[in-house]
């Protein structure tokens, strides 16, 4: 038993010195280069996140949608949504039962353009 523990001590100091095979010390490199790109892959993400959690709110100024829109007799509106400068308005006319978004600006109120929703046909 003692003879092995020699050996094998005397192997371990063999497996140091061993010259690898180039396909193996290429490999070990590929190993090492892709674990630094990985490295700064998720230091780029973390700081990408880091840098969007600490920014304050940007884009357009918001303009507060408070107060009345007219619309007119026999219109009721469904809902109001708002996308940027703009008010999305579903509304159904009460006599027809027809459906219509309009859009106005959010800042006036003025009308910008009327779509008539209709049914999609199936083809």
């Amino acid at each position: 038993m003692a003879r092995d523990l020699q050996q094998s001590e005397r192997l371990r100091d063999h497996d140091d010195d061993a010259i690898e095979p180039p396909q193996l010390r290429s490999f070990r490199r590929l190993v090492s280069l892709l674990m630094v790109v990985m490295m700064i892959g998720i230091l780029a993400i973390a700081g990408a996140l880091v840098w969007k959690l600490t920014q304050p709110e940007g884009g357009a100024p918001v303009v507060a949608a408070t107060g009345e829109i007219a619309v007119g007799e026999g219109i009721e509106v469904l809902s109001v949504s708002r996308a940027g400068p703009s008010l999305f308005l579903l509304v159904r006319d009460k006599a027809t039962g027809a459906r219509m978004i309009e859009e106005r600006r959010a800042s006036d109120r003025t009308l910008v353009g009327t779509f008539k929703l209709v049914p999609a046909r199936g083809d």
